[in-house]
């Protein structure tokens, strides 16, 4: 006894822009977020790089004042010797 072929209909899982009204929408608002999240880390990231820059150059100030107190505490004592 031989068996018949039947044919098997395969549904498709393909969506059209029928089924997904709002895809398309979202995915350009979804690369759209992306990109503008993407310019604020990168102004984020500067920012950051210019503070860093700014407290570097507040450090190095007031070393150099330490330093020069320091010294003239230095002629002040060296002075007072003398006399």
């Amino acid at each position: 006894m031989a068996r018949n072929k039947k044919e098997v209909a395969v549904a498709s899982h393909e969506l059209d822009s029928e089924q997904t009204p709002g895809l398309e929408v979202a995915a350009q608002a979804a690369n759209q977020m992306a990109v503008l999240q993407h310019q604020y880390n990168e102004e984020r990231d500067l920012a950051n790089q210019v503070l860093g820059q700014i407290q570097m150059g507040i450090s190095i100030s007031k070393f150099t004042t330490v330093v020069s107190l320091s010294k003239l505490k230095q002629i002040r004592k060296a002075s007072c010797i003398r006399l």
